[in-house]
């Protein structure tokens, strides 16, 4: 079992050293590996510090992303004992897509503030689902089952007001 674990983790460690490395050489600028770790570590060359500034960063902040979001998924799943949920399921993505769209069609000036309002309707449907859950406790199947109603409303919400937007927009007057 152990010996499995250890496994897997090495296979994974030499997957993601061997994805930073087809990384840092996939763009319009092309170094040799050797180029790479002279440029690096013995004398400085132009093209590697151009990689350096702009794409190390890029490929960390990529990585630190994905790990943040494996484990805020294993999180969830942990909490509601629930190997399947997901911010889908709950009735949070849903929140935040009916924002989204309520900002894109009345206030189109606030565009690029739009993922703020979504994370805003995400956690509004975050904090109507845990306060409808909440009896004498939480329960994580009386999360769900929540979070599938509140789901399920605000999808309604969302296909209601697309359908109204689609059939009052000025091109389908005529």
């Amino acid at each position: 079992m152990r010996y499995k674990k250890v496994l897997s983790f090495v296979i994974i460690t030499a997957l993601l050293i061997g994805l930073f490395v087809f990384a840092v050489n996939s763009g319009s600028l092309k170094v040799s590996y050797g180029q790479l770790l002279r440029g690096l570590f013995v004398e400085p060359d132009e093209t590697v510090s151009i990689i350096c500034d702009l794409r190390f960063p890029r490929i960390i902040i990529a990585m630190l992303a994905g790990a943040a979001l494996a484990v805020s998924g294993v999180l969830f799943q942990a909490v509601l004992k629930n190997p399947l949920a997901d911010p889908g399921i709950i009735g949070i993505s849903s929140g935040a897509s009916f924002v989204s769209a309520l900002i894109i069609a009345y206030f189109p000036t606030l565009f690029f503030f739009t993922p703020v309002f979504s994370f805003m309707g995400g956690m509004a449907a975050c904090i109507i689902v845990y306060s409808l859950s909440y009896k004498n406790g939480f329960s994580p199947l009386r999360i769900i089952l929540v979070g599938v109603a509140t789901d399920a409303v605000f999808s309604g919400l969302s296909s209601a007001f697309n359908s109204c937007i689609l059939y009052t927009s000025p091109s389908t007057r005529d």
